[in-house]
């Protein structure tokens, strides 16, 4: 069913990048480049070590069971992360938390919902895809289901431990991002207040909500 998580990626995501990949920087720096995908867990391990201290990032996104093992891996590094350019959904939700300390260099770090909002909120649209538009039969929709559980509880237990609050993750994957405002945005980049109201801690930089070459592309910044 590993296909099924992979689809709850597409429905979230609005653009493509390309392939991510995790190289070293030098001794005491790794980079991420690109989508978040199967393979890059094993990749990050090839590059991490002790003596690595900085996690560089820049990209939009991806499969959300890859990107919540690596901040699962990251944590215990206390690693200072910098954002070259952006940093969205997965890469925000699981690599961006998973730093000590972060840093927005350039661009901006864009939030818009998670796993457990979108059986919250999104599930009845995305059951709804599922049995008109791919053709899936109830036994694989509920299984489907059964597994956004199940990743539901390690993601839960992953921002419970790290102070994180849900709200923000149930604010961000409505349309309109809590603005209230009518409008629809593909992502919300939090204030430095905003970060602080939802537990996330030790955050520099300013958000630049209009970088990156991404048409049609809307964030909002709040």
């Amino acid at each position: 069913m590993k296909l099924f998580i992979y689809f709850l990626v597409v429905l979230s995501i609005p653009f493509v990048s390309l392939a991510g990949e995790w190289t070293p920087v030098d001794e005491s720096t790794i980079r991420f480049d690109g989508h978040i995908r199967e393979g890059d867990v094993e990749k990050l391990r090839a590059v991490l070590n002790s003596k690595v201290k900085t996690v560089i990032v820049r990209s939009t996104g991806g499969a959300t069971t890859i990107g919540l093992a690596m901040g699962r891996i990251l944590i215990p590094y206390k690693m200072h992360l910098i954002v070259d350019g952006f940093c969205g959904s997965s890469c925000a939700n699981y690599l961006f938390t998973s730093a000590y300390t972060k840093e927005i260099k350039s661009g901006w770090v864009g939030f818009h919902g998670n796993v457990t909002a979108a059986l919250k909120i999104s599930w009845p649209e995305f059951e709804q895809e599922l049995r008109n538009q791919h053709k899936k039969t109830d036994e694989q929709i509920a299984q489907f289901k059964n597994e956004l559980i199940a990743e539901s509880k390690l993601e839960q237990d992953y921002f419970n431990n790290l102070g994180i609050s849900q709200e923000l993750f149930d604010r961000t994957q409505r349309a309109d991002k809590g603005m209230g405002d009518g409008k629809q945005y593909v992502f919300l980049c939090p204030k430095p207040e905003t970060f602080l109201k939802y537990g996330i801690q030790n955050v520099e930089g300013a958000q630049d909500i209009n970088y990156g070459d991404f048409p049609g592309m809307v964030n909002v910044l709040d």
